[in-house]
């Protein structure tokens, strides 16, 4: 599971770190990023280009979410089977830019918030998808979603779930249209993910949705 997550490093710096050709619109930094908000996005197109897309798909079928009417994440062992990200997953892989995300662990009746980043503190990029959807009220939109795998590494302590952190040497690879689709795309869901993370307690004034402040990643007493 992947509910929400931190992008806050300035445009210059994504550049650098992921070799950006263009760019696409205007980035907002957060450090508290919700379902429903724009998010920054990698695709392919005429080279790497950094644009954003909301965040969630609209829901086909019926699914227990945080948010209704919207799927969140994709769980990269059953994207074959599942009609709302089979074609996505086949034609439409993104990379979805952060620099940390947060994860709630049970303790008695409270959830404890985590935040999750990787040693070096870089920025990195969740396995994604995007798709366009025609909502009822006649506008268009286009979303994307975050593939979830089995937890490994350090964040077990806290949730068996975890986002697909695509390593960096296989970044253009995910996105790649004529690599062999499923199975080599799904190899690099399983055997090519960041899982060497750090994490520490914070503040529970990041369950509040609309709570961004450099406070949200700062450690709790």
């Amino acid at each position: 599971m992947c509910g929400r997550f931190a992008q806050f490093n300035p445009v210059d710096i994504l550049k650098a770190r992921f070799d950006i050709e263009t760019i696409a619109g205007t980035v907002a930094p957060c450090y508290n990023i919700a379902p429903g908000r724009e998010v920054a996005v990698l695709a392919q197109h005429q080279g790497l280009r950094l644009g954003t897309l909301s965040w969630g798909f609209t829901a086909h079928d019926t699914v227990k979410d945080r948010k209704p009417g919207l799927l969140i994440n994709a769980r990269a062992e059953t994207l074959m089977e599942r009609r709302t990200f089979k074609e996505a997953f086949l034609r439409r892989r993104c990379l979805i830019v952060a620099d940390g995300f947060y994860e709630w662990k049970k303790e008695g009746k409270a959830r404890i918030p985590y935040y999750f980043h990787l040693p070096d503190y870089q920025p990195f990029a969740f396995a994604g998808l995007w798709d366009t959807f025609h909502e009822k009220d006649g506008s268009t939109r286009k979303a994307c979603v975050i593939i979830t795998r089995s937890a490994e590494g350090p964040i077990r302590d806290v949730h068996h779930r975890m986002p697909a952190i695509v390593s960096m040497d296989r970044l253009k690879p995910w996105l790649s249209a004529d690599s062999g689709a499923p199975a080599f795309h799904e190899k690099i869901l399983s055997d090519h993910c960041v899982t060497d993370l750090q994490y520490h307690r914070v503040s529970s004034q990041v369950n509040a949705a609309l709570f961004d402040s450099p406070l949200c990643i700062e450690a709790a007493e």
